[in-house]
């Protein structure tokens, strides 16, 4: 008993009570810090008003969990720092409310206050700061993935380009070959195909059965001219190679229709 009572008179005799200061508290934390960067971590634990924020620990990373805890009404913050593995401490009491006067010597009341108002103030901005570097990071994350989603549009333009193909005349066309898909087109007609004779090269006639795609091919033939045909397989031979096109493309031309329903 006697023992415990002399530990604890020793652990006080190492208090030390002053005003708050973000920078004191600052230079505490370096100090851990530097503890454990040189292979000697020290334990430490943390207080605010009264209730212990940070269990005993050599984490110096903890160290600003107390933060989230600094309400309006806080009065006191406590750090106490262990020797070794030993229970003996310092602590260090920072003020925020009722200050002993004689740590104000030559200081009003008002002015006192003044002080920790202002050091709460730089303490909330200081959080606005980080919480908008939170931001920052995130919108900048963001504008990489958009900067990257325009590199691949501009180079299926210069792709485009390349085939000498207008992205709104492909889009135009697009609709069109849509419709005569879906049935909505000019319906098929007979058109002699170009480059045969006109006059029959026997007296035997061989009917082939026209398939679906050949009586769209000569649909598309009888609308559109050859130079508009030449665009269009152009493109959907681009889309052939990108797969991962039609699907963007397929949705720009169901919209479109439907704008025109």
């Amino acid at each position: 008993m006697d023992f415990l009572d002399q530990e604890k008179r020793n652990n006080q005799s190492r208090t030390i009570e002053e005003p708050y200061s973000r920078d004191r508290i600052d230079a505490i934390k370096r100090i851990i810090t530097h503890c454990t960067e040189i292979g000697e971590p020290k334990f430490y634990s943390l207080f605010v008003d009264g209730e212990m924020v940070i269990p005993r620990t050599k984490d110096p990373e903890k160290f600003d969990i107390y933060k989230d805890f600094i309400e309006p009404h806080t009065e006191v913050i406590e750090i106490r720092t262990f020797y070794g593995n030993s229970p003996n401490c310092k602590v260090y009491r920072f003020l925020l409310k009722e200050m002993p006067k004689s740590t104000f010597q030559g200081l009003g009341a008002v002015e006192v206050n003044e002080k920790i108002e202002q050091a709460l103030r730089n303490q909330k901005m200081e959080t606005t700061i980080m919480l908008l570097e939170k931001d920052k990071g995130m919108l900048q994350e963001q504008i990489l993935g958009l900067k990257k989603k325009l590199k691949g549009f501009k180079k299926l333009q210069a792709q485009l380009d390349e085939k000498q193909i207008d992205l709104g005349d492909l889009l135009t066309k697009g609709m069109q070959l849509y419709g005569v898909v879906k049935g909505q087109g000019v319906p098929a007609a007979e058109v002699p195909v170009q480059g045969l004779p006109s006059t029959p090269v026997s007296e035997v006639q061989i009917e082939k059965e026209e398939s679906e795609a050949d009586r769209m091919f000569d649909a598309m033939k009888s609308e559109y001219s050859e130079k508009q045909l030449t665009k269009a397989i152009h493109a959907f031979e681009l889309f052939a190679k990108h797969p991962e096109l039609r699907e963007e493309f397929q949705k720009i031309i169901t919209s479109k229709i439907k704008q025109h329903e």
